[in-house]
């Protein structure tokens, strides 16, 4: 299923990023009604519907009287409370590819190419024996910019160091370079088009890891580090004077697109 997302996700590539986030609005939209329509008795849910909305007008009948107002309050209650047990196994089973779709999504279309001077996190972990202190000094820099950036933060109970870095400005580097340990890895990078995966992954694998750079490299199997991340900025659109960040959107945006699509895929809720 990854790699049937990676290759649509490849071949729309010419596509916008907001182009896709509304594409993948319509396919979380379509998927969440057709569940709802297949698993749901649509005889119970209308009868449940008409003893909720029976309740709520006798509520809003007798609100001046608060005495039977106060009576109907449970029953209205009730009636709601038995309209969604009807929904609770649809919903439950729209979470599971709902979830998958932002899971990809959140690798592919809601994370931005850096743009100079942009806050970027790098990540790296180490192959040591557990309880092993990590002291080995890394330096990390691009290759447009001359200065290394010593300062990161260790978390032995990770094995890991982190940075976060600043891309230098200019064109966009073509080269991540680290340094420890007596050794200097070079990782390729490729910060131009639309956008790209969430990260540039390296790790000891065969092949090139999922979510990785195009132009990414693999790290000797035995070696001082495990694997290095360079995570990507998240992306956000500015609409009606609000920056929306994008996952946000995509909730939005499939909420309304299944509300419009209700009634033409005729889907009673």
């Amino acid at each position: 299923m990854n790699k049937l997302f990676d290759t649509f996700m490849t071949g729309a590539i010419w596509i916008t990023p907001l182009g896709i986030l509304l594409l993948l609005a319509v396919v979380i939209a379509v998927v969440i009604l057709l569940i709802f329509r297949w698993t749901t008795n649509a005889t119970l849910l209308d009868r449940r519907k008409n003893q909720m909305l029976a309740g709520l007008m006798e509520f809003h009948l007798f609100r001046a009287d608060p005495w039977i107002a106060l009576r109907a309050l449970p029953r209205l209650l009730f009636a709601q409370a038995r309209y969604l047990r009807a929904l609770i196994l649809p919903f439950l089973l729209s979470l599971i590819p709902v979830v998958w779709i932002l899971i990809q999504a959140q690798y592919w279309v809601l994370h931005r190419l850096p743009q100079p001077r942009d806050q970027m996190i790098c990540k790296i972990t180490i192959n040591l024996p557990p309880g092993q202190i990590l002291e080995t000094p890394f330096q990390l820099q691009f290759d447009t910019d001359t200065n290394q950036v010593n300062a990161s933060l260790r978390i032995p109970e990770e094995q890991a160091v982190y940075w976060s870095v600043p891309l230098p400005p200019g064109p966009p580097p073509s080269q991540m370079i680290l340094r420890g340990g007596g050794y200097a890895w070079k990782f390729p990078l490729d910060l131009t088009g639309n956008w790209c995966p969430l990260v540039s992954q390296w790790s000891p694998r065969t092949g090139i890891s999922r979510f990785t750079n195009p132009r990414g490299s693999v790290l000797p199997a035995q070696g001082l580090l495990r694997s290095v991340e360079l995570r990507y900025p998240d992306r956000a659109w500015r609409l009606a004077g609000i920056n929306w960040n994008g996952g946000v959107l995509l909730m939005v945006a499939s909420f309304l697109i299944a509300g419009l699509l209700k009634k033409p895929m005729k889907v009673n809720l």
